[in-house]
């Protein structure tokens, strides 16, 4: 299948550069907001088009399938646009921020029968189709708990993974892998969930870690940061042993992977089972084109099915507003705008010279002088978030609705 690409970053390059090893799959166009970026990474690949915009890749009658590889918050749009113009779509995880717009996506899929999947390389990798294997095959009895941590340091704060206009932060951007592997390992999604997290100032979770259980007992516990020791390990323990991956998302290409297996509840006997090095967007690609063929049809291939998809952004949805102490349901900061020139906004502490009486309002700081915080203020007179527009600087409080009607 002919393929193009949308964005120039990492994860687009990683992609391109993987299907030079493909004799199925070919990029043969590369677009980007800016042409000089598109020529840039289109000239290391012979007779790879360049375009300037995303709309004139789209308008190429010889691109079959197009992979996105841009922030989160520009999926639903270009994926939409990618899929009315007859194409199919590869989206890079998370498919997008809202459920809402994921269901959007897939009805135009179907509207326009194409094929529309969320990317999820580590799938393809066959260190991930073996220890689907080991579970399957009861090697640590009854799972009870499994523990997720993918951490990078992006310190740098204007780093694009520190921006709230894009939708970014640490759950979005490497957490979504974490309830990726969770949601495909347990095989549905969690009866409830609990989150904590850091807060950028920005507005964007730097450090989360949440947990989401099960009916079953089972419990899952993720970690995730934009700011500690890159690690992208996973631990399952079950009833009778223990199963460890030291590398579970980003497989390397020169070298072996390893599972290891603690056997007995004490794990007193320790296997390793050596993985051999695959190209997982190479894989990912060349299924993908398999799936477009059959229509999900007669293949023994892994997929990310449409349901884990939805499942796992109502899990981040949710996530997100537990970490900000929100009630389910309530509106999250992401929905949020300034009332003023509807820019976005950021959490801000208000700060108070004095204790409230009853009528009073707070008093909010200049945004200058606003503080990281959650931006929660509660108190038995006005329970409400704060947030200050990053564009004018205009400050909103949000009270809290069930507040409201508790007055009525």
């Amino acid at each position: 299948m002919q393929w193009g690409v949308i964005g120039t970053g990492w994860v687009a390059q990683t992609f391109v550069q993987a299907l030079q090893e493909s004799a199925t799959e070919q990029v043969i166009a590369i677009a980007s907001r800016e042409l000089s970026r598109a020529t840039a990474l289109a000239s290391q690949f012979s007779g790879t088009r360049a375009y300037g915009s995303y709309a004139e890749l789209l308008a190429d009658p010889d691109v079959e399938a197009v992979y996105i590889a841009i922030p989160d918050n520009l999926h639903a749009e270009w994926a939409i646009a990618s899929m009315r113009a007859g194409k199919h779509v590869l989206c890079e995880t998370p498919l997008t921020v809202q459920g809402s717009e994921a269901e959007a996506m897939f009805a135009v899929a179907r509207e326009q029968g194409v094929t529309l999947m969320e990317a999820s390389m580590y799938r393809f990798h066959p260190q991930t189709r073996k220890l689907q294997e080991l579970l399957a095959n009861g090697a640590i009895g009854t799972l009870r708990l499994i523990q997720v941590a993918f951490t990078i340091s992006a310190i740098d704060q204007a780093d694009r993974r520190f921006n709230s206009a894009l939708s970014q932060g640490a759950l979005l951007d490497i957490g979504s892998y974490a309830i990726n592997f969770v949601r495909m390992i347990v095989g549905q999604a969690p009866d409830r969930v609990a989150a904590a997290a850091y807060w950028a100032p920005s507005g964007v979770d730097e450090t989360l870690v949440a947990s989401l259980e099960y009916a079953n007992g089972l419990v899952a516990q993720i970690s995730c940061s934009l700011n500690a020791s890159h690690i992208h390990s996973v631990r399952l323990i079950g009833s009778s042993g223990t199963i460890e991956l030291d590398e579970a998302f980003l497989l390397p290409l020169d070298r072996p992977t390893r599972i290891r297996i603690r056997h007995g509840a004490q794990g007193s006997k320790v296997e390793e089972l050596s993985i051999p090095p695959a190209n997982s967007y190479r894989l990912e690609a060349e299924a993908f084109g398999r799936f477009v063929t059959t229509k999900y049809y007669a293949h023994d291939l892994p997929e990310m099915p449409e349901v884990e998809t939805l499942d796992n952004i109502a899990t981040i949805e949710a996530l997100l507003q537990a970490a900000r102490g929100l009630p389910a349901g309530a509106q999250t900061m992401e929905a949020r705008q300034c009332s003023v020139c509807s820019g976005a906004v950021r959490p801000v502490v208000l700060i108070e010279d004095h204790g409230p009486t009853i009528g009073e309002q707070p008093s909010a700081v200049a945004p200058g002088q606003a503080q990281r915080s959650l931006g929660i203020v509660y108190n038995e007179h006005y329970p409400t978030e704060a947030t200050a527009c990053t564009k004018c600087g205009h400050i909103d409080l949000w009270v809290d609705p069930e507040w409201v009607a508790s007055l009525k």
